[in-house]
């Protein structure tokens, strides 16, 4: 079995690797998620203490979901758009909570990147970079920053205490789903330092009407084959919305997994979830995804997106029913065993209701 490098080696690396480096940059997936916003803000100071650069952290997409912008308002970060930012122009490029060409960042090919740190699988291109920390057993990335604060004996501010500690509870859902031994000892480390009230504040964020509208419409579509419940959202207002009614779905009664699909600014988004780890979500994802676009995740959660051509909503429809085809397909799933979640019975029987 081969060495796995402990955190003491893997920080001794990235030190000196950073050591004389001045303009930094931090990248992150398109629509980031708590994980990956205080995984940067973690790299962010430790970037500073070991090298004192000047840091840039970037993505592509939005931040849409009313929890993270609470998040990068309380770790005061402010982000760019990586799409208007020449990368040429730093002499460190980083990235975390993603890996280059995962087809939801704005790395390609071609580009530089010198350190990725990460807890999704490993991904090929990857193992060209300069130094990258990648542990699939991790149920978060915040787990792995934390422990190279720990290591380095820093102070941490009670603000990214408590968004590592957000990270790595919502990324495991409270320890629900693929969780090591270590997100447990961190998230136990990190709890004392952690600020409640701020921590209830950013679980429990208000969302706009048109988040519970969402809602409602993907339950109204939400269709079950057996085991399995499929939702298509249409236009959502922001990517995240998949995963949300996804996790939410699979908490209904005899649903081992998930399928939720939704339109965004060009982009078909999708969310895969179950209960069944020896599946493997990210490999179930990759297969019903195809050469259509791109995909990955863990063990029991996955997802992936794929380019609609001309933002069309009609192309967007063909894409996901494709999907839901490759889905179903691949649980040998009889496609007329369908029942609607909510039946247009009960529909109408509220309708008349008064």
């Amino acid at each position: 079995m081969a060495h796995r490098p402990s955190t003491k080696e893997q920080l001794r690396k990235l030190k000196k690797l950073v050591r004389g480096r001045k303009k930094a940059l931090i990248l992150l997936q398109d629509n980031p998620d708590p994980d990956a916003i205080a995984s940067a803000g973690g790299l962010r100071l430790l970037l500073k203490e070991a090298a004192g650069c000047e840091t840039t952290i970037a993505h592509s997409g939005i931040v849409g979901r009313s929890e993270n912008r609470m998040m990068l308002k309380y770790l005061g970060l402010k982000m760019r758009n990586a799409d208007e930012l020449d990368l040429e122009q730093y002499d460190l490029v980083t990235m975390v909570d993603t890996q280059p060409v995962f087809g939801n960042n704005p790395v390609n090919d071609e580009q530089r990147v010198d350190v990725v740190i990460d807890h999704h699988e490993w991904a090929e291109s990857t193992r060209q970079v300069e130094f990258s920390d990648i542990r699939a057993h991790y149920g978060a990335t915040s787990t792995i920053i934390a422990e190279y604060l720990f290591e380095s004996d820093l102070e941490l501010p009670t603000p990214l205490a408590t968004a590592l500690l957000y990270g790595i509870q919502s990324d495991t859902q409270e320890f629900g789903r693929a969780t090591s031994d270590a997100d447990i000892a961190v998230f136990t480390q990190l709890y004392p330092q952690a600020n409640k009230r701020y921590l209830s504040h950013i679980e429990n964020t208000q969302e706009p009407r048109e988040y519970f509208t969402a809602v409602s419409r993907g339950l109204h579509d939400t269709r079950t084959y057996q085991n399995t419940a499929v939702c298509w959202l249409g236009r959502t207002i922001n990517p995240d919305m998949t995963g949300e009614v996804a996790d939410l779905l699979m908490r209904l009664e005899g649903a081992d997994w998930v399928l939720c699909e939704g339109l965004f600014r060009g982009v078909l988004y999708m969310s895969l979830r179950t209960t069944q780890r020896e599946s493997n979500a990210s490999n179930v994802a990759k297969e019903i995804v195809a050469d259509m676009g791109t995909a990955g995740g863990h063990e029991m959660l996955a997802g992936g997106q794929i380019t609609v051509p001309r933002n069309s909503f009609k192309e967007a429809d063909k894409l996901r029913k494709q999907v839901e085809r490759n889905f179903l397909n691949h649980f040998k799933i009889d496609h007329r065993c369908r029942r609607r979640l909510v039946s247009r019975s009960v529909e109408r029987h509220h309708e008349k209701t008064p």
